[in-house]
């Protein structure tokens, strides 16, 4: 079990601790497949950014838990995983902990979808929305997480695969800014790398 999960939820620990680790998965997905990206692995690597930033109580335990519940569930025909966590974060949680923190945790997760309005999050919900983008900024990292969601789309052709995620990073590269409060230095060489992707995924 994860010291930093234990930390933040120490009541009914194993259980919650059990169901998270079965949610990544991907036992609640809308579609049986083994998780590529969307894991644990993913989490444990945002946690590690995030203990890099300077941050105050109560909001690291607010961005720390969200952090764990973010990609709990992975839609993978329609939008919405990330309002489908939260939902099932507050299930689970709900009868353990009070509404307060469900409601900080709810405002965290939401804040990785990356179609929504960052600014009106509060700053902390912002630096895990960062986080969530920052490995955009390594190319080699990028590069194989791209491949690590490809064999999580297995059952799409490649074609059906770049036209998505080319949409996808369109939208993002539509955004003003990608990064909005401590990770503005990652934002040429994101850009960069999404727009190389792109680009070497376009047909003639």
């Amino acid at each position: 079990m994860n010291p930093i999960f234990l930390q933040i939820f120490p009541h009914n620990t194993p259980h919650h601790w059990q169901r998270l680790e079965q949610a990544y998965r991907g036992e609640f997905d809308d579609l049986p497949h083994e998780r590529h990206y969307h894991t644990m692995g993913h989490v444990i690597d945002m946690l590690s950014i995030l203990s890099r930033v300077k941050m105050e109580q109560p909001d690291r335990l607010y961005a720390q838990g969200s952090i764990f519940y973010h990609d709990a569930i992975y839609l993978h025909k329609q939008g919405g995983s990330e309002q489908a966590s939260a939902k099932w974060m507050r299930n689970e949680l709900g009868q353990d902990y009070p509404l307060e923190l469900l409601e900080q945790l709810e405002l965290g997760i939401l804040a990785t979808d990356h179609t929504a309005d960052v600014a009106k999050f509060p700053y902390w919900a912002k630096i895990v929305h960062d986080i969530d983008l920052a490995r955009l900024a390594d190319n080699s990292v990028f590069v194989a997480n791209r491949d690590k969601v490809r064999k999580e789309y297995g059952f799409v052709s490649d074609k059906q695969f770049c036209d998505g995620q080319r949409k996808f990073f369109g939208k993002l590269m539509e955004k003003p800014l990608f990064f909005t409060v401590e990770f503005g230095k990652y934002e040429q060489s994101a850009r960069e790398n999404l727009q190389r992707w792109i680009m070497e995924r376009t047909p003639a």
